[in-house]
Order: structure tokens, then sequence, then C-alpha cells
């Protein structure tokens, strides 16, 4: 499922258009921040990346949300 902010993302626009509601946008919200950037930095899942995958989609999603972030970055797929 998606929403007109993911939909115009995936057609690489550039919008800082996010809906509280939507996983897509959650994902994206995540991709665009500090904690990923020092993640991707340090070269590992640091604990303030962690802690931000667990508020987001949960401890026992996190993995599955850190991958789901890796794919927007590489292939703009939600």
């Amino acid at each position: 499922m998606s929403c007109p902010a993911c939909d115009l993302a995936k057609q690489g626009q550039l919008t800082g258009k996010f809906h509280a509601d939507c996983d897509g946008c959650k994902v994206r919200a995540v991709a665009s921040g500090r904690e990923l950037f020092q993640a991707q930095m340090a070269g590992q899942i640091t604990p303030e990346y962690r802690a931000l995958l667990i508020k987001v989609f949960g401890e026992e999603k996190m993995l599955e949300g850190h991958e789901r972030v890796k794919r927007w970055i590489n292939t703009k797929e939600l």
C-alpha cells in the first residue's frame, strides 16, 4: 500500500512530505535520518540507529525494517 507522498518519492521527486500512518513514509523517514547516516559512517548498527528502528518498527520487526530501509536507499522500492 502506498500514499501520495510515497508515490511522488518513487517517481524521484524530492518531497518533504510524510504521512504518520504510512509504513512507506516511515521507511523513507528512517532512510533520510541522521541515525542511519551515522550508522553508515560507523559501518554498523549503532545504538542510536537500533533505538530508532525499535521505536519505528518494533523490536520484533527491527531487522525487517532495516532491510526495508536499505532496499529503499538502493532501489527506491517500498
